[in-house]
């Protein structure tokens, strides 16, 4: 499964952030935006850092949009290719309690979908179901039925009737 404690991981995230973030700072405004300084009034060892740290905080906060917007980007592919939410919700970070709901489906789906634009609005989540070749609607776990939570799929898609017959054995049994 996915492991936050991995240090190994970490470290090269970190470490790619970091990069990311120093080119940012380049191209935005010219070589000298990153310089090398001590790390700290104690540790007097020189490395690359922001020649402005209020320029890097805005370029650290773009990078982690992207990333936030990569997440769900990549949470919507695996969607497509047959993830259920409760699948998802470890690798985004839920588990159960998360954000006020007992479900960690239910919460996986709402750091995907987001807030909807209107207060009354539903909130959906669209992909591309890798089955059938359509757009699908997904609007959440949230009923029993997959033809209830999913919209776009065609008749002869397997996927989709491969969860409804799950879902009616599971009825049955």
């Amino acid at each position: 499964m996915f492991d936050i404690t991995d240090g190994a991981t970490n470290a090269l995230a970190y470490d790619g952030a970091k990069r990311v973030i120093h080119d940012v700072l380049r191209a935005q405004h010219g070589q000298d935006a990153v310089i090398r300084r001590p790390i700290s009034a104690q540790i007097t060892i020189p490395s690359w850092q922001p020649a402005s740290y209020v320029a890097g905080i805005a370029a650290a906060r773009t990078l982690a949009a992207f990333a936030h917007q990569l997440m769900r980007d990549y949470a919507r592919k695996a969607r497509g290719e047959g993830s259920t939410w409760a699948e998802l919700a470890a690798p985004l970070g839920i588990t159960p309690d998360h954000n006020g709901t007992t479900d960690p489906a239910e919460a996986a789906f709402l750091a995907v979908a987001g807030k909807s634009p209107r207060r009354f609005d539903t909130p959906t989540v669209s992909w591309t179901c890798t089955s059938c070749d359509r757009t699908i609607t997904d609007r959440g776990p949230y009923n029993g039925h997959p033809a209830d939570n999913e919209t776009g799929h065609t008749t002869s898609c397997g996927r989709h009737n491969t969860e409804i017959t799950h879902y009616m054995a599971e009825l049955d049994a």
